[in-house]
């Protein structure tokens, strides 16, 4: 923490853990008809992505908030902002 008699902002961020992301995004098109006055294409595309919290640095308690059952949770195993 800064001092406060050193003038401007007196918060510091700090990392708080550690995540894992990973992801993955594949398209395919293709054109299985083309003529003069026809042309018809097909394109498809997926795409995933995983994230985990893999752990949350010493002294430092799960992280969840919200209010009543839309509560989220930053809990080392669990995907960021998981809800419960």
């Amino acid at each position: 923490m800064l001092e406060p008699g050193l003038g401007g902002p007196t918060t510091q961020f700090e990392n708080l853990g550690r995540v894992s992301n990973k992801g993955v995004e594949i398209a395919g098109s293709v054109t299985p008809v083309r003529r003069p006055n026809l042309e018809i294409n097909v394109n498809a595309s997926a795409w995933g992505n995983r994230n985990r919290l893999k752990e949350l640095g010493p002294g430092i308690s799960p992280i969840i908030f919200g209010l009543g059952g839309a509560s989220q949770r930053h809990q080392p195993g669990y995907a960021l902002a998981a809800t419960s």
